[in-house]
């Protein structure tokens, strides 16, 4: 059933939302965040972390939720309103986070995620979690699925056949779960 606003939850500090859905499709937003809060420390910098946030993915994010309640239907939202040079929440928790505050936004926001699926276990057979991300240059589009240059650079059989792709790959699920 459709409801005109959905349930929304905010963390104990208000960084990280959850809107909780009706359908099995989850939408995470993980970056894209404009709050830097001064008293919250940045991540510590190392020649592999990555502060610069995704363009407008909270913008995609929320426009691809509209689209899906055209359909009659609401997705689960989750966002997190931190800069990303304050917190990422795709790495783990010491890598994402060198406060206390982002510490438990981190947890907060992985739980959401959690409180999503099962909400969604109990409700429907199946879910689709969508991990939303963009670029931080507009002008450039990245796909990988943790496929290496020449994974990407096969043909489609070639990929379709690998055993790597089929077990390293983070859509290796797409393998393992077919649709019926």
């Amino acid at each position: 059933m459709l409801t005109d606003e959905p349930e929304v939850i905010f963390s104990s500090n208000g960084y990280i939302e959850y809107q909780k859905g009706n359908m099995p499709l989850i939408v995470c937003i993980p970056h894209g965040g404009r709050q830097r809060p001064p008293e919250v420390l940045n991540r510590e910098n190392s020649s592999k972390t990555i502060t610069k946030n995704d363009l407008y993915i909270q913008e995609i994010g929320k426009d691809l939720k509209k689209e899906i309640i055209k359909l009659k239907s609401q997705p689960y939202l989750i966002v997190n309103h931190l800069h990303r040079s304050k917190l990422d929440v795709n790495h783990k928790l010491e890598e994402g986070s060198s406060a206390p505050e982002t510490k438990k936004a981190w947890e907060e926001y992985h739980n959401f995620i959690s409180r999503a699926i099962e909400d969604i276990k109990e409700k429907h057979r199946r879910d689709l979690l969508i991990d939303l991300h963009g670029h931080e240059q507009s002008e450039n589009i990245k796909l990988g699925y943790t496929l290496s240059k020449e994974e990407l650079m096969l043909s489609d059989e070639q990929i379709n056949q690998s055993p790597s792709v089929q077990t390293e790959s983070s859509i290796k699920n797409l393998y393992l779960y077919p649709y019926e």
